[in-house]
């Protein structure tokens, strides 16, 4: 059975918005791995509620907190939410970005995911990113 010319026209038209590229969140030109104090939100895939399981949200949280003590990144504040995480934290101003340690962090929590039957991907790619401005000062 063959398509119609309309079923092609909107096939064709639907493979063309499919490889649209998402727009980069990034700030161009900007060095993540500057001593600023970022405020970071990161998803699960589908924004599916992972994290309501408590054996695996204290396996994630521990899993952020080595990674934090790995890379010498300060960790202000983390709040793990039933579908995401917030965090708020600087580079330790060694070249290593924020990109950098989120990437090693998300790798790492996939794993263990997967030790707890989750299949697949855990999180959604990349992340959301706030540059604290001078005058958003972190309280301690």
């Amino acid at each position: 059975m063959s398509l119609s010319r309309e079923e092609k026209t909107h096939s064709k038209t639907m493979a063309k918005e499919e490889l649209i590229e998402r727009k980069n969140p990034r700030l161009k030109d900007f060095d993540y791995s500057s001593l600023q104090a970022y405020f970071i939100t990161i998803c699960s895939l589908d924004r599916k509620q992972y994290f309501e399981n408590g054996a695996f949200k204290q396996a994630v949280i521990n899993c952020l907190k080595e990674e934090k003590e790995r890379t010498g990144f300060l960790v202000y504040v983390y709040c793990l939410m039933p579908d995401h995480m917030h965090l708020l934290l600087s580079p330790p101003g060694d070249g290593l970005s924020v990109s950098r340690f989120i990437g090693g962090f998300k790798s790492k929590a996939n794993r263990i995911a997967w030790e707890f039957g989750i299949k697949g991907k855990l999180w959604q790619t990349g992340f959301y990113d706030h540059v604290l401005r001078k005058k958003e000062k972190k309280k301690k």
